[in-house]
């Protein structure tokens, strides 16, 4: 939160190749399936590309942690009044009801999670968003999966 992003027009298809081709390699060995749906003809975010990616990485990461060997992780994004939402969904383990209202919150872990994380990356995430002028937002189904889907303006 200290540094305030660096807003300029960004292609989304950019953000998200450079953000999935960094952590490809660690998903297939994991034995996951990984894929990432974004028009061409999407219009071009205002975006600080380091701290996008940085929240891109981030909920991949999650999802690579908490889906098991089998499952699926896509990243996808489409058109939304005046925005573009992107989502990383997993097919993992599922975040139970009564942390979904916290999830964001900093140090928060789910008990009986993986572990491999100091509970800051999503309140990180959220910070960033925020900061771009977008949301984000968590839908869990235990057993079933995990959808993060963040919005960022459009750009002009």
């Amino acid at each position: 939160g200290k540094h305030m992003p660096q807003l300029l027009p960004i292609r989304v298809a950019e953000l998200v190749t450079a953000s999935t081709d960094a952590l490809r390699a660690q998903v297939e060995a994991k034995g996951l399936s990984f894929a990432a749906e974004v028009p061409p003809d999407l219009p071009s975010v205002l975006a600080d590309r380091a701290q996008i990616e940085r929240v891109l990485t981030n909920l991949v990461s999650n999802a690579l942690r908490h889906t098991d060997r089998g499952g699926l992780i896509r990243v996808s994004a489409v058109r939304r009044q005046g925005h573009i939402a992107i989502s990383v969904k997993d097919t993992g383990h599922g975040i139970p009801p009564e942390y979904l209202a916290h999830i964001f919150e900093k140090f928060i872990r789910v008990p009986d999670a993986p572990s491999g994380d100091a509970g800051l990356g999503l309140a990180i995430s959220k910070r960033i968003v925020e900061a771009h002028g977008g949301t984000i937002v968590v839908q869990s189904e235990v057993g079933r999966g995990t959808t993060f889907t963040f919005t960022l303006p459009m750009a002009g």
